[in-house]
């Protein structure tokens, strides 16, 4: 059911309701529940939505709901103080790190490996907050770029590509994972008796993991050696 306020268009990304964006009232009218086709769905309050509609945001914003919504998190609420503050603690990807989140987007999307993927890159329901790109035109060249690394295969018509990670890009894929992991890891040194384990399994695994980093034990995996022999084996 579409409420009246006033406004017909995305606060975001200015996309038109007659280009598919879905308003509805939400939490007893004090908010409004948008799906975009661009930013995809988000909660924004009234007094939100007024000072959004009334600036030009960017595409930082958009990229960061859509994103949100990409990875199957909870939808995004925003409100005056979270539009102020995102205004000025999103990130400024650089273009490789743009290219890096437009790859991992599509593997999130990918179901089997030489699955073919279609992005919209011309017409008004765009795909480029994947990129956190700025436009179509950045992102054509995040997809051209990876085309020409050889990290994706990509058809291009009529506004729709339809791309595919390449075995070079899985490859890539799988060592910025292991990278990844090498620098999060946190290693655990500790009593391992029985005892201790409410501890290990209660305020120290949640604290490392809320940190970003994922808790090791070494007497997780099985092993003969000294633990100092092993630890000086896992940090060299």
């Amino acid at each position: 059911m579409n409420i009246i306020t006033g406004f017909d268009s995305c606060p975001l990304c200015k996309l038109h309701e007659n280009q598919g964006v879905k308003r509805e009232p939400d939490y007893g009218g004090d908010k409004v529940r948008i799906t975009c086709p661009r930013c995809a769905e988000f909660i924004i309050t009234r007094t939100a939505e007024r000072i959004a509609q009334g600036k030009e945001l960017g595409s930082k914003i958009s990229a960061w709901v859509r994103n949100l919504n990409e990875r199957g998190a909870e939808v995004p609420q925003i409100t005056s103080e979270t539009l102020k503050n995102l205004q000025t603690i999103l990130p400024n990807y650089k273009p490789r790190e743009k290219q890096v989140i437009l790859l991992q987007t599509i593997e999130r999307k990918t179901e089997y490996p030489g699955q073919r993927v279609g992005l919209n890159y011309l017409d008004d329901l765009d795909d480029f907050p994947l990129a956190w790109a700025t436009g179509k035109g950045e992102f054509f060249y995040y997809i051209s770029s990876l085309k020409d690394r050889g990290l994706l295969s990509a058809d291009m018509a009529m506004g729709q590509c339809d791309v595919t990670i390449t075995a070079s890009g899985w490859d890539y894929l799988e060592k910025l994972e292991r990278h990844i992991e090498e620098r999060t890891q946190a290693f655990i040194a500790m009593s391992f008796s029985d005892g201790l384990k409410h501890i290990w399994e209660g305020p120290i695994y949640n604290a490392i993991t809320k940190a970003g980093y994922k808790p090791h034990r070494v007497d997780a995996e099985p092993h003969s050696e000294r633990i100092d022999g092993l630890f000086a084996i896992w940090c060299g």
